[in-house]
Formats: structure tokens, C-alpha cells, sequence
């Protein structure tokens, strides 16, 4: 498996659990929980979008 796919694989791995802890923090009742969730979530798109920049390197 070339790096390039590898990256890729990790990519939708991550934008998976975005996905996940944004469901999470919709559908939990407690304040806090929900706060900790989606700063999660936030900081796992921060990711996802620099993985995105390094896909884009390695298929120029």
C-alpha cells in the first residue's frame, strides 16, 4: 500500500470519528459532556483539514 493511500485511509478514519463525535454531542443530555464533545470534534476537524492539505501535496 503506497503512503498516498495510506493517508487517505486515515482520512476517512478521522472525518468518521468527526462524524461520530458531533452525533455524541447532539445527543447527550448533560451540558458539559456536550461542550467536551464538540471541542473534540472541533479539534479533529482542525486535523482533517490538514491531512486534506498533505493529500493535496502528495497527489501534485
Amino acid at each position: 500500500m503506497t503512503v498516498k493511500a495510506t493517508v487517505r485511509i486515515c482520512l476517512a478514519n478521522l472525518e468518521g470519528i468527526e462524524a461520530s463525535l458531533s452525533i455524541l454531542a447532539l445527543n447527550t443530555e448533560q451540558k458539559e459532556t456536550a461542550a467536551d464533545l464538540h471541542q473534540a470534534m472541533l479539534l479533529v476537524g482542525e486535523i482533517v483539514t490538514d491531512i486534506k492539505k498533505r493529500v493535496e501535496i502528495l497527489t501534485s
